[in-house]
């Protein structure tokens, strides 16, 4: 679905497809500011290494003006990466959604005000350079900062000197004749993936070049709020997320703050017996833990979200099942009755290069437990969730990230085991997982998970 793709794009857990297909807007935007902004201020505003270059030739010629108005642009380029930096720890400090969502929104509400205040600010004077051209360089490291924390280092967009490079070290390994005669020794291999990726962000920067460039040229600075539109549609839903989950957040506090005194108050009455007052502490501590878990149920203030986000979901699964954490496992979309969770090559490898049985079987029942957690979550429904009997078909080899996607078997009735629930304290349903890799299957997981109702604090 778009929303949950878009939503991908920008999420906390980093793909290689989701990193790729980023890095390649986020290249098409950088080559349209670069080169439209060169028309705009008569200087490429990414290029530091030229900057700095110049600003060596300009101090051994004895132009010291001209020292100063690099200087300039080199300075705000930093602050746009030291912008960027603190945004991305801001959000993860504070378990955002748009943990990569804020510099790339920042970087559209900069890029509408250069648009629409382009003109203007041509002729304010900034820091040694025109407010125009600290504007675009700031922008440049904002971009810059983000994508190569995103990517680990793996992607630069605002400039093509690496990425020709780095070309240039595959070719080479395309082109090496491997010797017959030189057993024993490994191949030199290119990869051609990675190839395919250079030539992909080389080329998006080149047409985003000539894009900008033209549309400067026939409409001015207003090109530019395209690009910003680009860069809200890649951050804006993580962004919306956050918004939801802030909602939530109020209103849960709200409901606490209204029904925890009201429970607990007949039992803090003075006079109280020992065992009474025993059970006011208690759920009063009990209140003001699930305060901070959003649970709510009868007898104690737990609020429990609406619905659980990705990344919530995500934080979770790696801080309760640390074996999730191991595998790099993420949460790529969570819908009414379907939950897919995914997991990267590297860290479940096995000895033959593929990925090892154990992790695909383990994606499968995290990915089935989930769901049921999430709808569980949804209906306020607090219980223990386990898993009874389980089983894995293991169809095809799995290589480069596999998903698990988890949905309700066919004979289980949703309805049924909810009244089984509340009518025992406990039910059983079946659930199953799909596994792909590749955009094909690779295998199925099926199980039958039992749901066992918790004792409520008594609060009398």
């Amino acid at each position: 679905m778009p929303i949950a793709y878009v939503r991908h794009l920008t999420s906390s857990h980093r793909t290689a497809q989701a990193n790729l297909h980023v890095g390649l807007a986020l290249c098409f935007v950088a080559g349209a500011i670069n080169a439209g902004g060169f028309l705009a201020v008569q200087q490429y505003t990414s290029h530091m290494t030229g900057i700095v270059s110049a600003m060596a030739d300009h101090i051994a010629l004895g132009a010291y003006e001209l020292v100063w108005y690099g200087a300039g642009g080199l300075l705000s380029f930093l602050a746009g990466a030291a912008c960027s930096a603190m945004l991305v720890n801001y959000a993860r400090r504070h378990q955002m959604h748009s943990e990569y969502g804020l510099p790339l929104l920042v970087e559209a509400l900069l890029l509408l005000c250069f648009g629409v205040l382009g003109a203007w600010l041509s002729h304010i004077e900034g820091l040694f350079v025109p407010a125009t051209v600290m504007l675009l360089c700031f922008i440049m490291g904002l971009q810059n900062a983000v994508i190569t924390k995103l990517s680990h280092a793996e992607i630069r967009t605002t400039h093509i000197t690496g990425v020709v490079t780095d070309l240039g070290i595959e070719l080479g390994k395309l082109l090496y004749w491997n010797s017959a005669r030189q057993t024993g020794r490994p191949l030199v291999r290119a990869n051609h993936q990675h190839i395919a990726l250079l030539c992909g962000l080389a080329g998006c920067f080149f047409i985003g070049g000539v894009i900008g460039a033209v549309g400067f040229k026939h409409v001015g600075y207003v090109s530019t709020l395209p690009l910003a539109a680009i860069l809200v549609v890649l951050a804006g839903v993580p962004a919306f997320d956050d918004l939801l989950a802030w909602r939530h957040r109020r209103r849960a506090d709200r409901d606490c703050a209204r029904i925890g005194p009201k429970l607990v108050h007949a039992d803090h009455t003075p006079g109280a017996s020992p065992v009474r007052a025993a059970r006011a502490r208690a759920a009063d501590v009990e209140l003001a833990a699930a305060s901070d878990a959003r649970i709510c149920n009868a007898s104690v203030c737990i609020y429990r979200a609406a619905s659980l986000s990705p990344i919530e979901l995500q934080r979770f699964l790696h801080r309760n099942v640390p074996l999730s954490q191991a595998m790099q496992v993420g949460v790529d979309s969570i819908e009414a009755e379907r939950l897919v969770l995914s997991a990267p090559m590297t860290p479940n490898l096995n000895l033959h290069g593929t990925i090892f049985g154990g992790s695909a079987a383990t994606l499968g029942v995290l990915a089935a437990w989930s769901l049921l957690h999430t709808r569980l979550t949804r209906q306020a429904v607090h219980c223990k969730l386990v898993v009874q009997r389980s089983a894995m078909e293991y169809e095809a080899p799995m290589s480069g990230t596999f998903t698990a996607t988890a949905t309700l078997a066919a004979a289980a009735d949703w309805h049924q085991f909810i009244a089984a629930f509340h009518a025992r304290g406990k039910a059983r349903i079946a659930v199953q997982a799909e596994l792909q890799s590749a955009s094909r299957r690779a295998g199925l997981f099926t199980g039958e998970f039992v749901a066992v109702r918790e004792p409520a604090v008594e609060t009398v």
